[in-house]
């Protein structure tokens, strides 16, 4: 019989309780890396599963393995930049990750960190420590430090994408990171694929 970690549960159902806009403010941090290194954003979408739990991903493209990385890493440190923005050490950032707050961000990075080691060609990670050595504190200074400068980009997205009502596509993206108004006209045609990403996103959450 496998035995249930009662810790582990407890941690996902606190996951599961999050309000959207954290989940939300996860996923502009990686739009926002893809765009600081001049790549694009085909889609965010965002939402609640049928049994509450929250979804969301980022679709974008970047132009080289460096900053596809770079991306990955940068989801759950636009969220440390949000909690604790004085002090960007990477020991900050490990001792956040323990904290009540940061515990939980674990869950949200677990496979950002997952494809790091397979895009950078190491094995699986063992344990959280054994992530932060290989998976993370590689690109830590260089992508918090991008970041870092973009904090104003960063809470502005979050608001567009949690206003949203399932999520912004290209056009909505593009006219963002041009400091343009969303405009309807773009985000009537950018329905059709947000919504179907959203669909299957909610399907395999």
């Amino acid at each position: 019989m496998k035995s249930i970690d009662l810790f582990d549960l407890t941690r996902q159902a606190r996951y599961d309780a999050l309000p959207l806009e954290l989940v939300a403010r996860h996923e502009a941090g990686h739009a926002v890396m893809a765009h600081l290194h001049g790549g694009y954003i085909r889609r965010l979408v965002l939402g609640r599963a049928r049994d509450g739990a929250p979804f969301a991903r980022a679709f974008f493209v970047v132009h080289d393995e460096e900053a596809f990385v770079a991306v990955l890493s940068a989801g759950v440190l636009a969220m440390f930049l949000h909690e604790r923005p004085r002090d960007l050490s990477f020991t900050a950032f490990q001792r956040w990750l323990r904290t009540s707050d940061g515990e939980i961000q674990v869950l949200s990075a677990a496979s950002d960190w997952m494809q790091i080691l397979r895009r950078t060609g190491q094995p699986s990670g063992f344990g959280l420590d054994d992530f932060l050595e290989r998976a993370v504190r590689p690109h830590f200074d260089q992508a918090i430090a991008k970041l870092a400068g973009s904090t104003d980009v960063i809470d502005r997205l979050t608001t567009l994408l949690h206003a949203s009502s399932s999520g912004i596509g290209r056009r909505a993206a593009r006219r963002f990171f041009a400091g343009k108004a969303p405009n309807s006209v773009a985000t009537f045609l950018d329905r059709p694929s947000v919504l179907v990403s959203s669909f299957l996103e909610r399907r395999a959450s």
